[in-house]
């Protein structure tokens, strides 16, 4: 088991995956026009990453609570002084979970990801024939698209890797023809986690 692991292993090296020029391949199609969408969207999600579900969580549980405060003077004649106080609080809530989103820059992320369409074949090709380092950087970050990966990760020791892998990298200031390659985001965030380890280690005294 561990030899025909090992050659399945140096098979999979020596053969990296490579995307055919092949228009009438509704597979390889699919797959463009899916890494196409996530490179549309990936620097809203890596930029602001949790902060979408939060506010969603949020909106969902306040909204109920505030509706009545939006109810026209005489309906609110009716409303106990309790119930006015809390729907009122909960309206503040909601008014400020949402300038802040608006200030953050979340909610124009929200609306420029509602417009993102899913590129035809034709477009998604074409773009492709021009981008396609774009595609294969892209496609690096969810698969091992082959070749020496100890290479790529610079021989380090696993807990080195480990913590590299596990280092956010903010890319929402790249341009959108500049995307980068699985070992320039792992050169990245490798650079990050040093100079963190850096800063933490006490120098000697002189």
């Amino acid at each position: 088991m561990g030899a025909a692991e090992q050659i399945q292993q140096a098979v999979r090296d020596s053969h990296p995956f490579r995307i055919e020029l092949d228009r009438t391949d509704a597979e390889t199609t699919r797959l463009l026009q899916a890494l196409a969408v996530w490179g549309a969207v990936r620097h809203a999600s890596e930029r602001y990453e949790q902060d979408p579900t939060q506010l969603a969580e949020d909106l969902a549980a306040e909204r109920p609570v505030a509706a009545p405060a939006a109810v026209g003077r005489v309906r609110r004649l009716f409303m106990s002084g309790r119930s006015r106080a809390s729907a009122d609080a909960a309206a503040r809530r909601v008014r400020t979970r949402l300038s802040h989103a608006e200030s953050s820059g979340l909610l124009r992320a929200a609306q420029d990801v509602r417009t993102v369409k899913v590129p035809s074949a034709a477009e998604v090709w074409r773009d492709f024939e021009l981008r396609s380092a774009a595609y294969y950087g892209l496609l690096g970050q969810l698969v091992h698209p082959g070749g020496d990966l100890a290479a790529a990760e610079g021989y380090l020791p696993a807990d080195i890797v480990e913590r590299v892998n596990a280092q956010l990298l903010d890319t929402s200031r790249l341009s959108e023809s500049l995307r980068l390659r699985g070992y320039q985001s792992f050169g990245a965030r490798f650079a990050l986690v040093h100079r963190a380890l850096r800063a933490k280690t006490p120098r000697p005294a002189r």
